[in-house]
């Protein structure tokens, strides 16, 4: 099921815009599904992206054989590429990590959660994760 996520400040640039409180948010469509946790190379769940039901120790072998769900996009590997996270996870959240292996530091994402646009210290750093 596709869901949609609003992108923080869309409303009040909208209320700037138009002048009208009411209005509603823009919103930017996810295409992770209920059980994944997904990874874009692009802020907002945009562009390329891999899709994950399981762990993943290793970013630099993403291959759809790996993968629980097909591979979505032409890129050769998610191995620090990650910009933006959704987690649809069914039971818990996800730690990612930006070590080989789910170590090094990271930070844990609960389920239901998602990053638009990773901080300066995660963009393009990511190498692997965890569920739960």
């Amino acid at each position: 099921m596709k869901k949609f996520k609003v992108v923080p400040g869309a409303l009040l640039m909208m209320v700037v815009a138009t002048g009208v409180g009411a209005a509603p948010a823009h919103a930017v469509e996810s295409n992770c599904f209920s059980r994944e946790v997904c990874l874009y190379q692009q802020s907002y769940y945009s562009g390329c992206f891999y899709r994950w039901t399981g762990n993943d120790r290793d970013y630099r072998d993403n291959k759809p054989s790996k993968q629980t769900s097909l591979n979505v996009c032409n890129a050769a590997t998610m191995n620090d590429y990650a910009t933006s996270i959704d987690n649809d996870g069914a039971n818990c959240g996800t730690t990612h990590f930006v070590d080989l292996g789910e170590q090094g530091r990271g930070f844990y994402l609960p389920r239901g959660d998602y990053i638009g646009a990773l901080s300066q210290t995660y963009d393009d750093e990511l190498t692997s994760h965890r569920w739960c």
